[in-house]
């Protein structure tokens, strides 16, 4: 489930972000750019209030224990944002993508098997936060012989809930300057408010990305707020004779009924920022605004009647 897709505010805990950055390789050409990377990468993510744990260079036991404790993490506080990015070599056999440590030695494909890491454990971890909102960025070099269209296959579209996910072709030949993908996140976290379909949309014209192959650009299928909160919480019952609801006194409190056309697009806009609402914005409401509303509110626990109450209308026109 994404990030709070809902009305309901996303919880105040610190985000969580895994950065590895691979270039010593000792049999394989090494790779300047991921070192730079990792570290621009930590300090965009480091500004931004995640707190970051980076391996430069780990073995294959420190890479995989590092991926599995930000599992740990996101398991353990499952509505907090997690970033996870890495930079190196990665492998394809038998139709799975693995991701390569700097020690390894690849005689023989199957080698893969033994020196490598499973790709697909990224999104292992990144799935343990079932209401966070995570993203997983990748700079990868192939090794020689290596099917790049991989990459694209490790995600299933089970994993996109609310992972959003990521990856440019880098070459080891290629200038010592921060790769592209890791330029694109450092960009991307100096909005302050990233929402990760928004986001990941617009990957494909960030200046850092114009001269990359992009491989795989995949944003989740709900809203998700890698930072910011889409919606203030919802405001409490007033205890005393009726059900009367608090709402933002800053816009007026009207049943949809009375709402002209333009309120009712900016309803239809605000669901379609939060990932509900899927059809053309034209201020009518018919079946699929209806299936959004009630989308919404069972998210957000309230009950899903399809027909917004006076304050719902209220905290999604201010959105």
């Amino acid at each position: 489930m994404a990030a709070s897709v809902g009305l309901a505010a996303v919880p105040s805990q610190a985000q969580v972000a895994l950065v590895i950055g691979n270039s010593a390789y000792t049999a394989l050409p090494t790779l300047p750019a991921c070192e730079m990377s990792a570290n621009l990468a930590t300090a965009a993510l480091t500004r931004a209030g995640f707190r970051v744990s980076k391996q430069l260079n780990p073995s294959n036991a420190r890479m995989g224990a590092a991926i599995a404790a930000l599992g740990d993490d996101v398991a353990a506080s499952p509505a907090i944002p997690a970033v996870i990015y890495i930079c190196g070599y990665v492998a394809a056999y038998a139709d799975r993508l693995f991701l390569l440590p700097v020690e390894s030695k690849l005689e023989r494909d199957t080698d893969v098997l033994t020196q490598g890491i499973v790709a697909r454990l990224l999104m292992s971890s990144a799935m343990a936060a079932p209401n966070g909102a995570t993203l997983v960025l990748m700079d990868v070099a192939p090794r020689p012989g290596t099917d790049m269209a991989a990459v694209g296959a490790m995600v299933r579209p089970t994993d996109l809930a609310h992972v959003g996910f990521a990856a440019a072709e880098i070459s080891p030949t290629g200038d010592q300057i921060a790769a592209p993908m890791a330029t694109a996140l450092a960009d991307m976290l100096r909005a302050g408010t990233v929402e990760l379909v928004a986001a990941l949309a617009q990957l494909p014209t960030n200046p850092g990305l114009a001269k990359a192959r992009l491989l795989a650009v995949r944003p989740p299928a709900n809203a998700s707020w890698l930072l910011g909160k889409p919606l203030p919480p919802p405001n409490p019952m007033i205890s005393g004779s009726g059900p009367a609801v608090v709402v933002p006194t800053s816009i007026p409190a009207r049943p949809l009924a009375e709402l002209n056309q333009a309120d009712r697009r900016r309803l239809q806009l605000a669901l379609q920022r939060l990932g509900y609402f899927q059809g053309h914005v034209t201020g009518r409401f018919g079946a699929d605004t209806e299936a959004a509303i009630r989308l919404m509110q069972r998210e957000s626990g309230a009950q899903a009647t399809g027909q917004l109450t006076v304050d719902q209308t209220a905290r999604l026109l201010d959105h």
